[in-house]
């Protein structure tokens, strides 16, 4: 069996709720209590679960974008839940998220192309020659007294001069708007020109002769300057265009702002930013959930490319059920901060064997008008995670629920072939753990709990005669009424 790229043990995180006088924690909120899974590498695991079941909190925890309370992160082979912050840098290349809103998760004050190549710069992937004195006098002196003093003046001077002679030259007002109508359709044919050049064979062919990875290659090395030399800027603007067109963005939107763009496109450059420092492992926390059903198709097939080209290994959190047993090779259900059941796609939805994996895909609609199934449907809301009940987290909502469940936790026991499930309905948990109890004692334990009959309140003198009176009005519409 290959060596997992991905390896999480036991994983937990705790949010503090409530101190106590000197600071010490007294109450928690368990997000993520006890999660374990492998993720070999090429792979895609898909996570799902209802809202505030711990999924997000999970995919940061394994990144270390949270600081985890308990368990083991093992990344190649190297464990890093323990590790300091400034050893943690190394890994991030290598390990990167793409967040659930496209729209919060851009910067509005920075263009795509800084977006996507700011990473880049930080991590020094690209290299580039050092700037020289000349270079450095030029950008740091002259260039900033051109930029704040020189060309403010000259343009203030240029347009007090257009405006004089605009208003009282009636050749150069008529020659003006000829000429701005001229500038305006170039724009558009070059902009026009851009995109057939960008969608044309030959252009492909030059993408895959001269591909980012190429780039990298070629600066390797050559270090990173301290200051953004001339070569170095051109070689990192070069990369990030090649980036861009990996992940379907034309050139030309390197200028451009984050509001200029629509959700697919936003979710792209979002996709954009999290490959180009080239990394083995993303998080996905529903990347598709704020897009339509045709972009969700476009970005899941850019995914899936993107897994092909760079053998890329994926962590996808959604609640779409069609889009994990599409995207994934295995699925792990989460229930209050725990892995109820965990396994390949194809067993987890032909065969479910926890109650709850049955009501997630019994929740999915069916497009036959025509088929009749029977449905289960959940009673109960979800207990907090502050306070969750003894024995199994699904006890309070299971509707095939054991007196053993109100009182033990159930373990995730492999049950078929790399199909695990933590439900006491599949296996014996005495024989398992080897505890000696009597036979009356075991067969109780396995019986459903006995269902008190709840005792009909009491009505007060008011409600009794509320319910009077609106019963004699109705009875008095009633004989209101013409007969037919």
């Amino acid at each position: 069996m290959p060596t997992p790229l991905l390896k999480v043990e036991n994983l937990k995180k705790y949010f503090v709720i409530q101190t106590n006088l000197i600071g010490q924690p007294t109450l928690h909120l368990k997000a993520t209590d006890g999660v374990s899974f492998e993720l070999e590498e090429g792979k895609t695991l898909g996570v799902v679960g209802e809202s505030g079941c711990g999924k997000t909190t999970m995919g940061r925890a394994v990144l270390r974008l949270w600081d985890v309370d308990g368990g083991r992160v093992v990344f190649n082979g190297e464990r890093i839940d323990n590790i300091p912050k400034n050893q943690m840098r190394k890994y991030r290349t290598q390990m990167q998220i793409i967040f659930q809103d496209p729209y919060s998760s851009l910067p509005p004050r920075m263009n795509v192309g800084s977006i996507i190549s700011e990473a880049v710069h930080v991590h020094g992937l690209v290299g580039g020659k050092p700037i020289g004195i000349s270079e450095l006098i030029g950008k740091y002196v002259i260039s900033p007294i051109a930029k704040f003093v020189v060309n403010p003046i000259v343009k203030i001077c240029k347009s007090l001069i257009h405006k004089v002679r605009y208003k009282l030259c009636k050749k150069y007002q008529a020659r003006h708007d000829v000429l701005e109508a001229e500038r305006l359709r170039d724009e558009e044919e070059a902009r026009q020109l851009a995109e057939e050049r960008a969608n044309s064979p030959q252009n492909e062919e030059k993408k895959e002769s001269v591909g980012s990875q190429k780039i990298i290659d070629e600066t390797k090395d050559l270090k990173r300057p301290f200051f953004r030399s001339a070569v170095y800027a051109e070689n990192l603007k070069r990369y990030t265009i090649e980036v861009m067109r990996e992940c379907g963005l034309q050139p030309h939107f390197y200028e451009r702002y984050p509001n200029e763009f629509s959700g697919g496109q936003r979710q792209r450059i979002c996709i954009a930013r999290a490959l180009a420092v080239k990394p083995r492992l993303v998080v996905c926390d529903e990347p598709v959930s704020a897009l339509d059903v045709s972009i969700q198709a476009q970005i899941i097939n850019l995914l899936e490319d993107l897994q092909e080209n760079f053998n890329l290994s994926f962590i996808f959190i959604s609640h779409d059920l069609s889009v994990v047993h599409h995207i994934s090779n295995d699925v792990a259900v989460m229930y209050l901060g725990s892995i109820v059941e965990k396994g390949p796609k194809v067993p987890m939805f032909k065969n479910p064997l926890h109650p709850y994996t049955k009501v997630l895909l019994d929740a999915v609609p069916d497009p036959d008008p025509r088929a009749k199934k029977e449905k289960s449907i959940l009673r109960g809301d979800v207990p907090t995670p502050i306070n969750m009940p003894k024995g199994c987290k699904f006890c309070t909502r299971c509707p095939h629920v054991l007196n053993v469940c109100h009182e033990i936790r159930p373990e995730l026991v492999e049950i078929e072939p790399e199909h695990f499930v933590a439900c006491h309905l599949h296996y014996d948990y005495y024989e398992l753990t080897g505890t000696e109890i009597s036979p009356e004692e075991k067969e109780k334990m396995y019986q459903k709990p006995e269902v008190k009959a709840v005792e009909e309140e009491q009505k007060t003198e008011e409600e009794v005669l509320i319910e009077n009176a609106l019963a004699e009005e109705k009875q008095k519409n009633q004989e209101e009424q013409p007969q037919e």
